[in-house]
This record gives structure tokens, C-alpha cells and sequence, in this order.
């Protein structure tokens, strides 16, 4: 059952293990390292769908190391977030009874503050997420990605224009065919980055790491 689920000499608990460190989908030094120093070092980013927040965690590591760096010093905003996650938290990859705020797993490897919101709507409207880079790594099979990406353009037109989406490309097993519509077909939107994750035990997966820009009319620009 093991082979067929994850691949040949993948056990359950490998798997397991893979999720507890990096969550449905894995970054790497080189992701870190280009959306901490480069895309988002002074826009922040808000998740959404941050799960047991694996990817928060360690992007906010990585930002209280680059901020230690003399050269950074005067760049550094005070009293800021780099990174706000969020989830509606009814389907976690990893159960919260099990993997709770006291073991270790949570200790090393998940956000200690991922904020409850079952409205993207309500959580993208509010001050402090507004003009930050949206994140969405592996999310559901569904409308859901589409839904918050539109809002999070509709809430903020005039800055909200980056989204970074971590997960399969069209007909795999994240969000719907129209959200990949949406981004190839409207005229609104340019990849302007693609960078690969770091596999899962077996191969079995096919995301990768799309950073979108959103084009802006001419009448926005004004």
C-alpha cells in the first residue's frame, strides 16, 4: 500500500516525517533564501492556508537571520511581520490532538501564531496584510485558491500584484482548472519566476514554485 501511495521504499512514517518537517510541499534553502532576500524582504507576506505552518516557520527563521546582518540594519521595519498564516483549520495535514503545541515536532518545525480565519475575504481586508506578497502552498482541490487570489486583487488593486502559488500546474491535484484560466488567459498576470521544490520521498509529486505579477492597466497606473 505504501509503494503505491508514495513510491517505491516509501514508508508511511517517512512520509510522515516529510510532512512534519516541511508540510504538503517542501521549500529549499535556494526558496528561502529568494523570497526572504529578494521578492518579499519589505512587503511581507500573508499565507493563506498555512496549515500546522511549516512554510511560516521557516520563513520567518530565515527573516530574523537576514535582519541580523549589519547591512540589513537600516532596512528593518520595526514592529513588523514578516509573515502573517492563516488557516480555517478544519483539515490539517497533521492532527492538532496529536501534534500539539508542546511536542517537539510543533517546537521545531510549525508557526506558533497561525491565525484562525474561515473568511479570506475578512482576514485580506484587514490594514496590515495589505500590499504584502499572497503565499499559497499546496492548496485544496477546489475554488478556494481562486476565490482568495480575486480577493486579495479586488481588496487592494492598486497594491496587492504578487502572488507566490506552491503546488501542480493544471489538472494536478491543486485548485481548478479555472484558477489556471484565470492566470494564463485573462491578460492579467506574467510568471515571472519558477523555481523547484525539494521533492517528496518517492518523486511522486509534481509542484513546483510559480511567482505571478500581476499586469496592471493603464488606467491603474495613473
Amino acid at each position: 500500500m505504501s509503494r503505491v501511495a508514495y513510491g517505491e521504499g516509501v514508508t508511511a512514517q517517512m512520509r510522515e516525517d516529510f510532512l512534519v518537517k516541511y508540510g504538503c510541499s517542501a521549500y529549499t534553502d535556494e526558496i528561502l533564501a529568494y523570497l526572504v532576500e529578494n521578492l518579499a524582504f519589505q512587503r511581507g507576506i500573508i499565507e493563506v492556508g498555512a496549515g500546522n505552518g511549516q512554510w511560516a516557520r521557516a520563513l520567518s527563521d530565515r527573516y530574523d537571520e537576514h535582519i541580523q546582518k549589519p547591512e540589513q540594519r537600516e532596512q528593518i521595519r520595526k514592529n513588523f511581520d514578516f509573515i502573517l498564516p492563516y488557516d480555517d483549520k478544519t483539515s490539517l495535514p497533521l492532527s492538532p490532538q496529536i501534534y500539539h503545541k508542546h511536542t517537539k515536532p510543533a517546537a521545531l518545525y510549525f508557526h506558533p501564531d497561525v491565525r484562525t480565519s474561515d473568511s479570506a475575504n475578512s482576514m485580506l481586508r484587514k490594514w496590515e496584510n495589505r500590499g504584502r506578497v499572497l503565499l499559497l502552498v499546496y492548496p485544496p482541490p477546489g475554488p478556494m485558491a481562486l476565490e482568495t487570489v480575486k480577493t486579495y486583487v479586488n481588496v487592494c488593486p492598486e497594491r496587492n500584484d504578487l502572488v507566490v502559488y506552491v503546488g501542480e500546474g493544471k489538472g494536478g491535484a491543486n485548485g481548478n482548472d479555472e484558477l489556471f484560466d484565470y492566470w494564463l488567459n485573462s491578460g492579467e498576470w506574467a510568471v515571472v519566476k519558477i523555481m523547484d521544490v525539494r521533492p517528496s520521498p518517492g518523486g511522486k509529486g509534481f509542484e513546483k514554485m510559480f511567482v505571478l505579477k500581476r499586469v496592471r492597466t493603464g488606467e491603474e497606473s495613473v
